[in-house]
């Protein structure tokens, strides 16, 4: 295995935008409302896998995309080579997203075949060690380092908050390894502006938090994007404060 970087797919780690992924769409009334903020949200997931939020090769192909900035990312666990090609079957998928325990070399042979960055989700729980045992000694074979708390066996997000005290470390080794590192798990309107304050993640990723009752709310979305807008520019100007004094 070697791994490779796809550079028009990353951004730096310290980037001081965090880029948002809101997950989960399943329908035109979801796309609208993540359309209706623009370029504001960076990525847009679509689950293929078996989950709640699942949506079929055939409904994603009927939506709308037109007035999407966001990038759409196609969902997967374990998936079959064909399971992939039926969702990309009109080129609209940006990025393809592994969220199983997908052996390293599986998740380079896809990112080979079908020529489009890697999302890679871990549990926070296992820590850095145990994606260097994954890794095998190898380079990351994808992208973005997505970690989430995890649940064994459910795939997909859990919509639980991990403690983010284990982020430090992940942060270290997605700079080790030049990769950006994306946080999910029990993310909303209320909670993430801390996360973005005080551990600068490169990117965020949100499902269950901007529902109500299963089902994407407008306002959430909205509010979720501008909690994180503020936290970027607080961060922003803590930064030029520091650079000033210096």
């Amino acid at each position: 295995m070697t791994g490779r970087k796809a550079t028009d797919a990353r951004q730096t780690p310290l980037t001081r935008s965090t880029a948002i992924k809101i997950c989960g769409l399943r329908d035109q009334a979801a796309v609208d409302a993540v359309a209706a903020l623009g370029a504001a949200v960076a990525y847009a997931g679509f689950v293929f896998a078996q989950s709640s939020r699942h949506i079929t090769p055939e409904a994603f192909h009927a939506l709308r995309l037109e007035r999407l900035a966001a990038r759409p990312v196609g969902v997967f666990v374990h998936p079959r080579p064909e399971d992939v090609e039926r969702a990309m079957e009109d080129g609209r998928l940006m990025m393809l997203q592994l969220s199983g325990e997908e052996p390293a070399e599986d998740v380079e042979r896809l990112r080979r075949r079908f020529k489009r960055p890697v999302i890679k989700a871990f549990s926070a729980m296992d820590g850095p060690e145990g994606l260097k045992v994954w890794l095998a000694g190898g380079l990351p074979p994808f992208d973005v380092l997505l970690i989430d708390a995890k649940r064994p066996g459910v795939y997909g997000g859990s919509g639980r908050r991990f403690d983010w005290a284990l982020i430090p470390e992940w942060r270290a080794a997605a700079l080790e390894w030049g990769v950006p590192l994306w946080i999910a798990g029990g993310l909303d309107a209320d909670n993430v502006g801390a996360l973005v304050r005080q551990y600068r993640p490169a990117g965020v990723d949100v499902s269950s938090g901007v529902e109500t009752a299963g089902v994407k709310d407008a306002q959430k979305i909205a509010r979720f994007v501008r909690a994180v807008q503020v936290a970027d520019d607080d961060r922003a100007k803590a930064d030029a404060g520091r650079a000033d004094g210096a």
